[in-house]
């Protein structure tokens, strides 16, 4: 009998968690510093950035879906979530998926610019 490796690749909802809390910093930056702020969610690179300091880059058994509006989406695949000084922000739905048919929802709010999970597994 051999030792069980399990999975160490998160899950969508693990990864929806991390880009929550980027979400969180970006608005709450934008109300402090009364500038808007920007998360760039490249979809064919499978990353999700803020400024110069936090990168996600999700596994490649991950699928990357985001619903935002069109002037923000760029021709490359990147898409602008941009947060202004009175906490509101572009507004966005981001969907993760994995190969094991688990997923999560992160839908950003464009009037209140707060991000919130729904579905998924928590593990």
């Amino acid at each position: 009998a051999g030792i069980v490796q399990r999975d160490r690749t998160p899950s969508p909802f693990q990864m929806a968690k991390q880009i929550q809390s980027i979400t969180f910093r970006a608005r709450s930056d934008a109300i402090q510093t009364s500038q808007r702020r920007v998360v760039v969610i490249d979809t064919k690179a499978m990353q999700i950035r803020y400024l110069q300091k936090d990168e996600i880059t999700l596994p490649e058994s991950h699928f990357l879906k985001v619903l935002a509006g069109q002037e923000l989406v760029a021709a490359d695949g990147q898409v602008l979530l941009v947060f202004l000084p009175d906490g509101s922000s572009s507004g966005a739905e981001i969907t993760l998926a994995d190969d094991r048919k688990q997923t999560a929802l992160i839908k950003v709010n464009w009037l209140t610019g707060l991000p919130v999970i729904s579905g998924g597994t928590v593990n």
